[in-house]
């Protein structure tokens, strides 16, 4: 009851899925991965992890409006 209110599209299990587990995935969109682990992380987190790129443009002198306080 709780895939479809969790906001996931893809869970990771370890182990077998059972067939209630796989159901209620389905019936909520969710993909469920049940595969070996891998040792190397970078492949297996491929998935699962969301990256992000935060930059900050500054002038080249440093902050203009403090340069004159």
């Amino acid at each position: 009851a709780r895939l479809s209110s969790l906001g996931v599209e893809r869970v990771r299990l370890l182990g077998n899925c059972s067939t209630e587990i796989r159901v209620a995935a389905n019936d909520a969109g969710v993909h469920v991965c049940e595969g070996p682990v891998t040792a190397e992380g970078r492949l297996e987190l491929l998935h699962y992890l969301r990256e992000q790129a935060v930059s900050e443009a500054t002038h080249r002198y440093g902050n203009v409006l403090l340069a004159g306080s």
